[in-house]
């Protein structure tokens, strides 16, 4: 049995055996260093739902019953084949104790979710990073208009965070302006980064993030490391360039010295980001 297989075991077996049926609602009792709950989400496009489900980690406050302003983590995109399911628990920790709920959706393709990966860009010198950001917005989306209905969670009080591949995708669900999303945080968002320092049609990447730059009206802050080896500085302040000028909305960008990709994926980082974020979230007046 190879690394990856045996891998794989590892993670479903720190699910608690919770996940062996995906079935949609809460699976098992919340609880916990984390206070938190496995999820299965019905995935929908345009309301309609495909029987197909999200295996979704939900992460409560310690205290009150809600309803709370909710953050939706979305994950990045391994360069390989392999894409098991993720954990941000300590990252879940910091927003919960601010008295956020969280929740952290495996979109298609990803995890225990059902459906196929969805989040193709084509051709390494032709890449069509509009169509993949759209795709993976549209899990984004699906996670958000479940919650946005559970009766713990304030639906017009919404922070959309996301990692690389999920940065981007949160970069486009902000640019289809969803009900009750009041800002936005791109964690080292990008895609297309075959090997390091290497990436596939980068001039398409910069034009994609001005394209959703268009219709993006929240407010957002993007965070990268200027030892990036995924998107370099060079690329991440063209991304952000080409969104702001097309944009009208209250864009920051912080480029991290010395640090690198992983500046939202490794906890030892909050102590950096934490700050931003507190200001953030004070900014746009949902604190």
């Amino acid at each position: 049995m190879g690394f990856r297989a045996i891998f794989s075991m590892v993670l479903l077996v720190g699910l608690g055996g919770c996940l062996a049926t995906l079935k949609e609602g809460p699976i098992g009792e919340r609880g916990g260093s984390y206070n938190r709950q496995a999820w299965g989400v019905p995935f929908q496009k345009d309301g309609v739902k495909n029987g197909q489900l999200l295996e979704t980690h939900v992460y409560f406050p310690k205290t009150g019953t809600g309803p709370f302003p909710l953050v939706v983590f979305s994950h990045g995109s391994p360069r390989g084949s392999f894409r098991p399911t993720v954990f941000y628990d300590a990252q879940a920790k910091w927003f919960t104790e601010q008295g956020y709920a969280v929740v952290l959706p495996m979109r298609r393709g990803y995890g225990r979710s059902h459906g196929n990966w969805s989040e193709d860009y084509g051709s390494c010198y032709n890449s069509d990073y509009v169509k993949a950001g759209l795709a993976t917005s549209d899990d984004i989306l699906a996670a958000l208009a479940y919650f946005a209905g559970q009766g713990f969670v304030d639906p017009n009080r919404v922070v959309l965070i996301g990692q690389s591949a999920g940065g981007l995708g949160s970069v486009a669900a902000a640019s289809r302006n969803p009900p009750g999303v009041v800002g936005f945080v791109n964690f080292s968002g990008g895609r297309g980064s075959r090997s390091s320092g290497s990436n596939c049609s980068p001039e398409h990447l910069v034009d994609a993030t001005g394209h959703f730059g268009k219709t993006t009206t929240i407010p957002n802050i993007w965070i990268y490391g200027s030892e990036d080896d995924f998107f370099g500085p060079k690329l991440s302040q063209a991304m952000y360039g080409a969104f702001d000028a097309a944009s009208g909305s209250d864009s920051r960008f912080h480029l991290i010295d010395g640090l690198g990709h992983s500046i939202f994926a490794r906890a030892r980082h909050i102590e950096t980001w934490g700050p931003l974020i507190d200001a953030f979230l004070r900014r746009v007046g949902r604190r």
